[in-house]
């Protein structure tokens, strides 16, 4: 997922520019993938027994992922909850029912994540509602 999908997520819910809302940054979410890529290409060579990236032990990488992620989850979260709020009128029943069944406690998956800003975006981007 490219970090701008997120980025243009929370400003179109919020309808402000770059910095305009928490986590209106393309750049909290470069973080997140940063600290994916640390933990699971440190994973695969633990797992094939070769010469590891980083220093810090692995459930370290692992916690800092987590983290990022839950961070990201929430910032999707509040931007659909803030959109179901803010859009009631332009929303049809299915697209609410989408947006609801999105809003849900982050369970660990990053396809999670992707699909959810994937699907409100998707929603958002039909009504022509953009950020400014």
């Amino acid at each position: 997922m490219d970090a701008m999908y997120f980025e243009y997520l929370i400003r179109r819910v919020y309808e402000c520019g770059r910095y305009g809302a928490a986590g209106a940054d393309a750049d909290i979410f470069r973080q997140y993938e940063y600290a994916e890529r640390g933990y699971t290409l440190d994973l695969e060579n633990i797992l094939n027994q070769r010469m590891r990236i980083s220093t810090k032990p692995i459930e370290t990488l692992k916690q800092e992922f987590d983290t990022e992620a839950r961070n990201i989850w929430r910032f999707v979260q509040d931007a659909i909850k803030t959109a179901l709020i803010k859009f009631p009128t332009v929303l049809t029943v299915d697209e609410t029912e989408a947006l609801l069944n999105l809003v849900t406690p982050y369970k660990g998956h990053p396809t999670a994540i992707n699909e959810a800003i994937d699907k409100a975006n998707t929603i958002l981007g039909g009504h022509k509602i953009y950020p400014k």
